[in-house]
């Protein structure tokens, strides 16, 4: 009895701590940059910062229909795949046309960058943004 209680213990141990394996096919459609980060993540929350890339150039905000915002995703890190990161956890920037935080997969795959202008880390709190990733919805690049 106490052995079968092992087993059982150690299976959930084991799908608690499960360790993602990378899909070699999707890695081989990235092509980094020095100091890009390809990391395996699972976002944990998303939010919307009502800021577009033109908007500290707009005039007046009557006359600018913008079509793309800045989300902020909060993620777990499950893999790292290139580049340095040491943190279970990550904040980055997507540009997008809405909140496509429903299509994300469990295993999102994302080639992140950092932001170089500070006003833009100031104003998203990110310091990294999302150059290019695995889902179905486009990014507005």
């Amino acid at each position: 009895m106490k052995i079968l209680l092992l087993i059982f213990y150690l299976v959930l141990v084991s799908c608690s701590n499960k360790y993602v394996i990378a899909d070699e096919n999707i890695i081989s459609k990235f092509s980094l940059s020095g100091g890009d980060l390809l990391l395996m993540v699972k976002v944990t929350d998303t939010q919307y910062t009502s800021y577009y890339p033109d908007k500290d150039n707009c005039p007046d905000e009557l006359y600018c229909i913008p079509k793309c915002f800045w989300f902020n995703h909060d993620a777990k890190v499950l893999n790292v795949l290139s580049g340095e990161y040491k943190e279970k956890n990550i904040k980055f920037s997507v540009l997008q046309h809405v909140d496509n935080s429903e299509e994300i997969l469990n295993e999102w795959y994302v080639q992140l960058r950092k932001f170089k202008q500070k006003s833009i880390i100031s104003k998203l709190k990110s310091k990294y943004y999302v150059e290019k990733h695995n889902a179905e919805f486009s990014l507005c690049y």
